[in-house]
């Protein structure tokens, strides 16, 4: 399960706009972009008000002298600040590109947070986007956990928040710690038909699909076979490989995900530190067999 979040715009920004979509879902974000959502012909209303907003985790709005005199993005921000009352707070993220435009706006929007986000803020924003995305799932899903008293949903999420957040951390100092992710893998394992198998086993069983680029439907076959499961045997059993296995492993930093291409789906790599953790985890294995 990837955070969704609807991006709200002007046409007129659309260059710096793709950008930021296409660098979210480098990060394991699921971005609403108009220009990949509405197919010709399609009801802009049912589109962006009923199957986007409406859909979507956390609604980011860009502001610019641009995007503040659209009626477009107007009514898109009425629509947010309802689903932000029913929600008591946490469904808007609001981003300017100066202080100028700042100054612009209505009372009500300049009494929030509103950052600035250009090129040289552009990597730190990028960073908070990451992380209000994931907490605004997190939210969604614990409201929704609550209903059902489903406390084991509540410590999943937790956990992979805090996850997202030690990851963040560490890109913002500029330090990863290779032992310490390799005892993480080490130490989480995944239950499935009477087989407990350890994060770093199925990495290191993965790592060279990986490093030639997989599909999530690849290696959820592969981790299947892992268990003595077919993809039919993994779909039976409602698990989601996905969640548990690609998401924590792109939490980590080990893999990136290439966005999909027209009918091409995404794609999963190995990142830098996938690569010599994958390399690190192999020399081990030798060194032990040879011991």
């Amino acid at each position: 399960m990837k955070p969704r979040v609807f991006l709200s715009y002007s046409k007129k920004d659309r260059g710096y706009v793709e950008q930021l979509a296409m660098d979210l879902r480098s990060a394991r974000i699921d971005v609403w972009y108009d220009d990949w959502e509405i197919p010709p012909g399609a009801s802009l209303r049912a589109k962006i008000f009923e199957e986007g907003i409406s859909e979507c985790d956390l609604f980011l709005l860009y502001l610019t002298q641009n995007s503040r005199d659209s009626s477009w993005v107007r009514q898109e921000l009425d629509a947010a600040f309802v689903i932000e009352l029913e929600m008591r707070g946490g469904f808007m993220a609001i981003f300017v590109d100066s202080d100028d435009t700042r100054q612009s706006l209505s009372p009500d929007l300049r009494s929030r947070r509103i950052p600035t986000i250009n090129y040289e803020s552009y990597s730190r924003c990028l960073l908070e986007l990451t992380a209000r995305s994931w907490e605004a799932l997190l939210k969604k899903r614990i409201a929704k956990a609550n209903e059902n008293n489903d406390t084991t949903i509540i410590k999943l999420e937790k956990r992979i928040a805090e996850q997202e957040l030690e990851l963040v951390n560490l890109k913002r100092s500029g330090i990863v710690d290779q032992e310490k992710i390799l005892q993480e893998l080490s130490e989480t394992s995944l239950e499935l038909n009477g087989h407990s198998i350890s994060l770093a086993q199925i990495f290191q069983s993965n790592s060279e699909n990986l490093a030639r680029g997989a599909t999530a439907i690849r290696i959820e076959s592969l981790v299947g076979k892992m268990y003595g499961l077919t993809t039919d045997q993994l779909w039976d059993l409602k698990i989601d490989l996905e969640s548990e296995v690609l998401g924590q492993l792109v939490i980590l930093g080990l893999i990136r995900v290439q966005p999909p291409v027209g009918e091409w789906s995404e794609i999963f790599y190995l990142t830098e530190l996938g690569k010599n953790l994958a390399f690190e985890i192999r020399c081990q294995s030798k060194k032990n067999q040879n011991k």
